[in-house]
């Protein structure tokens, strides 16, 4: 999915501008093997483009801000980044973990990761705002 690393890459660059660029497309590569996991039948890659469309709705109709959508789609990649079909509820929290993990290593501001992980992990239970960022993850 060429696009998906370029979406990806552009994101990173704009919240990471520090980041290498080697662990940019190394952390985007993984992901992309991941969302296309044989196991997965809803949490894959046309998932993934599905709720950039819906961040692009909210920026938009001017719901959200440019960079907002961007750590959206961060989020979005994250979002049951590890997916385990035997783990109750557990994938959220993993998924959480992996973005801190990654998005750290590449240098993410502390709020972009708080951001992240708290849509992630929100996403467990679907107890979201309806406005806002968080709109885009129902």
């Amino acid at each position: 999915m060429p696009a998906l690393i370029t979406w990806w890459t552009l994101d990173a660059a704009e919240l990471a501008p520090g980041a290498h660029s080697d662990a940019v497309l190394a952390i985007g590569s993984d992901l992309v093997r991941r969302l296309d996991e044989s196991h997965r039948h809803y949490h894959t890659t046309r998932h993934l483009v599905e709720l950039f469309w819906a961040l692009e709705d909210l920026e938009g109709a001017h719901v959200i801000s440019a960079r907002e959508a961007a750590v959206g789609r961060m989020a979005g990649w994250f979002h049951d980044a590890v997916y385990d079909t035997t783990a109750a509820g557990d994938n959220e929290i993993h998924s959480a973990e992996l973005a801190v993990r990654d998005l750290t290593a590449l240098g993410f501001a502390e709020d972009d990761l708080q951001t992240v992980r708290d849509l992630v992990l929100a996403t467990q239970t679907h107890e979201l705002a309806h406005d806002g960022l968080p709109a885009a993850f129902h």
